[in-house]
């Protein structure tokens, strides 16, 4: 289990090698992620009052519900971070196999916090049409590059069964 001190240890690291394959700073953020340690304008204005504490993650529960939709579930949110992981490691789900949704909760984190980070320089936002569009387009893509790995064999009927 990685703490604090390791996280930040790690970021440093990640942050100096932009040569680092995109999947693991995926994993990355998705482990910093489960254990609430990321940056985020709300932990960072508690240091500095003079930040603006608007919301950038506005949006993101139209792409959950997209999401949800495209794995054949009937739409809910996630309200806790125990209900998702409890989600995620739900062994009696039939809807959708555990492999599947682990790479899409991946791919919807990753993404999220991706155009959270352009929001916040750039000052411009995706529609939530366009960001399922890009999840869409990553999840293909790896499940067509693990096409050969057996627990990836009958993934691409699964993503797209609901499409």
């Amino acid at each position: 289990r990685i703490g604090f001190k390791g996280s930040r240890k790690i970021a440093t690291n990640i942050a100096c090698a932009s040569y680092l394959p995109e999947t693991l700073t995926t994993r990355f953020n998705h482990a910093l992620t489960n254990l609430d340690r990321l940056y985020t304008r709300c932990r960072i204005a508690s240091w500095d009052p003079g930040i603006d504490k608007s919301c950038l993650l506005c949006g993101h529960e139209q792409v959950w519900k997209l999401v949800i939709h495209r794995l054949g579930y009937r739409p809910f949110l996630f309200h806790t971070w125990t209900a998702f992981i409890s989600w995620l490691d739900d062994l009696n789900d039939n809807t959708c196999s555990i492999t599947l949704r682990r790479l899409v909760a991946q791919a919807v984190i990753y993404s999220i916090w991706s155009e959270r980070n352009n929001r916040l320089p750039n000052a411009t936002s995706s529609v939530p049409q366009r960001i399922f569009k890009d999840i869409d387009r990553l999840v293909l893509n790896i499940i067509l590059a693990r096409k050969k790995r057996k627990k990836f064999r009958k993934l691409m009927q699964a993503w797209l069964r609901f499409s």
